[in-house]
């Protein structure tokens, strides 16, 4: 099982090649082949099984696959809410 960080020193296909066998990891750690993966998603066994070869997938399947999984949440670590700065906070409070 290969557990290389997702870094910006990856290509895209390397980053997509990465996400695909995170894919593939949650979903045999979940008991499920490809078939219950793409029941459970809506998609076909073919994108489940393209999207964990690192293929070119679409968020939207992503998505599909992370919520089938129940690992929708873990967007939130991906993309955490933008914080406001110090700064803007203390110029709305003094009315600037």
């Amino acid at each position: 099982m290969n557990h290389e960080q997702v870094h910006r020193g990856l290509t895209d296909p390397q980053i997509q090649a990465a996400l695909g066998g995170r894919v593939r990891s949650y979903r045999e750690a979940a008991g499920l082949t490809q078939q219950d993966l793409a029941q459970r998603a809506g998609l076909t066994v073919l994108t489940i099984h393209k999207a964990e070869q690192g293929a070119n997938f679409t968020a939207r399947t992503l998505l599909r696959i992370l919520r089938a999984l129940g690992r929708l949440e873990q967007l939130d670590a991906f993309l955490p809410p933008v914080q406001e700065s110090p700064l803007n906070l203390l110029e709305q409070q003094d009315g600037r």
